[in-house]
């Protein structure tokens, strides 16, 4: 009696969620303290098994990448799941509370337990990374705006289908390449695809190539289509002059079709290329710009650290390295093509980096420091008025009243909108009196 009535409450409980719909938040089960958003494909079925993508996102917003990709879901009929507990932080909890959720998904939905995946951005990238590595159940992963959480996190004895999505403009794209190279050498599957755009989630559309590949290496789709359409891509590239990445394209296929009877038309094809004179230029224009890049990046997280290496005294800040770092990356937007790219990841690398960095220190009580990245910030950036209301507030707290003043006039200069927020904010509650301080507000 009791197994049958056991049996009957299964499909009720897949049944409790209407196929083709979203819940931004659904309790645990057996972990009542953790909830995730979720979405069942519209063509969902208790009888059916379906696969999952278990997903991370930094800063524990369930519902937006599961909002995101629901047409892709629909299309590759997965379920989309993405805990609302799991942020940047200590890796442990975010993987216990993967944990609670993904149980969860199982005990009430028909899975395939062939094809879970996990995915994530940025931070949430890297713990879907290591969640891959530490269960045997998880048949790949996607990660966004990150790579590894570290080079060992994948070896030639643990490996793990690795596809990975991210912006042309993402102060991680160079992890991202050497990733790429990385897990090629020691023959792990993986699978790069770019969009234009920074550090964010994907758009769908990049989202879905990432998807795709895994569900034709489990060989849920038509392989032909799928290559058809990757040849398709590679052309457009090959069209628009862009002859390095449509070489990088066909030399990703390969692995995934050597056995295939299309090996034979990227043998061709790789053949043609390697015959055009751009791609001996133009692969050495992109190594050159490569390794500038990654230089500058070291150089630039070198700096910031001796700046904040003895408290951030007033004399360890020198405005002029970073005025010098903004102008050679202007100097690289000007010049177009694949240098304009790299210009700009710096600039996103370095503003991140110290934004990031402010928040940090303010919540560790390191006002000081907090004030010196904010003034870095604000030179990396100089047409935002976000880093100068950081440093204005940082000084407020510091009680230091003219250089408040002054970063309160130039965000007031830079466009400033929310004056009221200033106002109202408990760190400027001892000035906001002053005739001066509401002076730059009018």
């Amino acid at each position: 009696m009791y197994k049958i009535l056991f049996l009957l409450f299964i499909p009720y409980l897949a049944l409790a969620q209407k196929p083709g719909t979203q819940k931004d938040s659904v309790v645990c089960l057996n972990s009542p303290g953790y909830n995730y958003a979720v979405y069942v494909p519209a063509s969902y079925k208790p009888t059916v098994p379906v696969g999952v993508i278990l997903i991370f996102d930094p800063g524990a917003r369930g519902k937006l990448p599961v909002s995101l990709y629901q047409k892709v879901a629909d299309k590759y009929e997965v379920i989309l799941a993405c805990s609302n507990n799991s942020r940047n932080g200590p890796v442990d909890q975010s993987l216990t509370a993967g944990t609670a959720v993904l149980e969860d998904v199982i005990a009430r939905f028909n899975v395939d337990r062939s094809f879970i995946l996990t995915s994530g951005f940025s931070g949430g990238g890297r713990t879907a990374v290591q969640m891959a590595i530490t269960r045997s159940t998880i048949a790949g992963v996607i990660t966004c705006g990150a790579a590894l959480p570290s080079q060992a996190a994948i070896t030639k004895a643990k490996q793990v289908p690795f596809a990975e999505v991210i912006g042309q403009l993402d102060m991680n794209y160079q992890e991202s390449l050497l990733a790429s190279v990385y897990l090629r050498s020691i023959g792990n599957p993986s699978s790069l695809t770019f969009f234009y755009g920074g550090h964010q989630w994907p758009p769908a559309e990049a989202y879905d190539e990432a998807l795709a590949w895994h569900r034709l290496r489990s060989k849920k789709i038509n392989a032909s289509k799928f290559f058809s359409e990757k040849m398709k891509n590679m052309k457009v590239q090959l069209d628009s002059g862009h002859v390095y990445e449509a070489n990088r394209m066909l030399m990703q296929l390969m692995p995934d079709f050597s056995e295939s009877k299309h090996v034979f038309t990227i043998d061709s094809a790789i053949a043609a290329i390697q015959k055009d004179k751009r791609l001996k230029s133009e692969t050495s224009d992109v190594g050159k710009i490569n390794q500038k890049e990654i230089a500058m990046q070291k150089e630039f997280l070198a700096h910031y650290t001796q700046h904040m290496a003895y408290a951030a005294p007033d004399s360890a800040y020198h405005a002029v390295y970073w005025k010098g770092f903004r102008r050679d990356c202007e100097k690289m937007l000007a010049s177009g093509g694949y240098k304009k790219l790299a210009g700009l990841r710096l600039i996103d690398y370095g503003w991140r980096l110290c934004a990031e960095q402010h928040f940090v220190l303010l919540d560790y009580g390191q006002t000081r420091q907090a004030a010196m990245a904010a003034r870095i910030w604000a030179l990396i950036v100089p047409d935002r008025p976000a880093p100068c209301t950081q440093a204005a507030r940082a000084f407020a707290l510091l009680k230091r009243k003219s250089e408040m003043m002054e970063y309160l006039r130039m965000a007031v200069e830079r466009g400033l909108k929310d004056k009221q927020a200033i106002i109202d904010d408990p760190a400027f509650k001892d000035y906001a009196i002053l005739p001066e301080f509401q002076a730059i507000l009018k």
